[in-house]
């Protein structure tokens, strides 16, 4: 939709960070059009700490992020690389969890210092608390594009990874089996400690059936 009217305000491991001039008609309509610059800039800054969010655990899997840009109401990280079903939802909840790490910072600033003795002070404060928590609910919706579209299948991420995990662990001790009384062909059967290994092996199998 906006492929035009972008002005780069820095990067993130070589991929661009951009505004488009619309971020100015949002800032606008969330202030109900009154003259509130600092409301516009804890806004915009509330974006791009959700967007950096999102990079920062796209690059812990190991993944590369290909820009970040904040438009009218809202923003996008886009990023590329083969990824899980876990991992997207794990990049879908960086955003949010940014936010959270927002809120308490701007929480314990406000019970450290008895909070903002001006009203430029009191409108970030407003932004990073109030705002943020509506902005993460509504983030938060099981709705696409919104991160609730992604986010909430990381139950089911979860429960297939655990499912993948018994049948590793299950396998890995057939192979000891197998490689002990097969490969190693041991006469007088299974020693005390191979059957000791085994036998927590298999506890470690039937304990992830849980």
């Amino acid at each position: 939709m906006f492929e035009t009217g972008f002005y780069r305000i820095g990067s993130i491991r070589g991929a661009p960070i951009r505004i488009h001039w619309s971020v100015a008609l949002g800032a606008l309509f969330f202030t109900g059009m009154r003259f509130e610059p600092a409301a516009w800039l804890a806004f915009l800054a509330l974006i791009l700490i959700h967007e950096l969010g999102h990079a920062a655990v796209v690059l812990a899997c190991g993944r590369k992020v290909v820009g970040i840009d904040v438009v009218a109401f809202g923003g996008v990280c886009r990023w590329s690389g083969e990824s899980t079903p876990m991992q997207r939802a794990l990049i879908a909840w960086g955003g949010v969890l940014a936010q959270l790490v927002l809120y308490l910072a701007t929480w314990g600033v406000v019970l450290a210092t008895g909070g903002p003795t001006t009203r430029f002070g009191a409108e970030i404060v407003s932004v990073f608390t109030e705002t943020n928590l509506w902005v993460a609910m509504m983030n938060l919706l099981p709705i696409p594009p919104l991160d609730g579209g992604t986010a909430w299948s990381i139950f089911g991420a979860w429960k297939a990874r655990r499912r993948l995990s018994r049948s590793d662990r299950m396998a890995r001790a057939r192979r000891e089996v197998h490689h002990i009384e097969v490969v190693e062909r041991r006469p007088g059967g299974l020693s005390e400690s191979d059957e000791a290994r085994l036998r927590k092996l298999f506890d470690d199998a039937a304990r992830a059936r849980r």
